[in-house]
């Protein structure tokens, strides 16, 4: 496996499939950021580390950044509908892009000239993590999740309150990151999708 920015999108397949704990599994061990789909959001918590939200039109910045550059999209139990994709090439921008889609529904699996792999979301990727794991395969990644989660949280902070109090800046100019990306969930949960990025 070649890609270096992956992002793997969860549906709802997940949370039928009870596979939230595989799919984090997964993202852990290889570096992966998910993204979750209206119907596959609470699969996996807020909370987990490698979660950029939501995907798509009804989606959130960090996510929708990520999937600009992705070079291999997992759609895990998703449908691909045009919320999520966007049509496809308006979310997608990178033109070498490969999309791998585990789903039960063939019809599903083969959306998005996808490469199909039709199963069980949480039997696929048990067997998908133990395959990667013999191949030694990480991500390109290294802070990049992170910080756009950051940047945008800062941003969301400016853009909501028109200001932000000094002591917050303290926070996030001197914190190490995984500190600063917990303010995500201690300041009033905003949702990064009405937001721009202004700095």
């Amino acid at each position: 496996m070649a890609a270096k920015k992956p992002l793997l999108i969860s549906g709802g397949g997940v949370r039928y499939s009870e596979a939230g704990e595989a799919v984090m599994e997964f993202c852990k061990e290889f570096n992966i950021p998910v993204s979750q789909t209206q119907a596959g959001h609470s699969a996996l918590p807020d909370s987990f580390e490698l979660s950029v939200g939501g995907v798509g039109v009804t989606g959130g910045l960090a996510a929708n950044l990520l999937a600009k550059d992705a070079d291999l999209v997992i759609g895990i139990g998703t449908r691909f509908n045009d919320f999520v994709t966007g049509s496809k090439w308006v979310l997608f921008r990178n033109p070498d892009i490969k999309v791998l889609a585990i789903n039960t529904s063939e019809f599903h699996a083969e959306k998005v000239d996808a490469v199909r792999c039709v199963g069980d979301a949480k039997v696929t990727v048990e067997e998908l993590t133990k395959r990667l794991k013999e191949k030694g395969y990480k991500s390109g990644y290294t802070t990049e999740i992170q910080e756009i989660k950051c940047a945008l949280i800062r941003s969301s902070l400016l853009t909501y309150t028109g200001r932000a109090s000094k002591s917050v800046f303290m926070i996030l100019k001197f914190s190490s990151i995984s500190h600063r990306c917990l303010l995500i969930f201690m300041i009033s949960r905003i949702s990064l999708s009405r937001f721009v990025i202004t700095a």
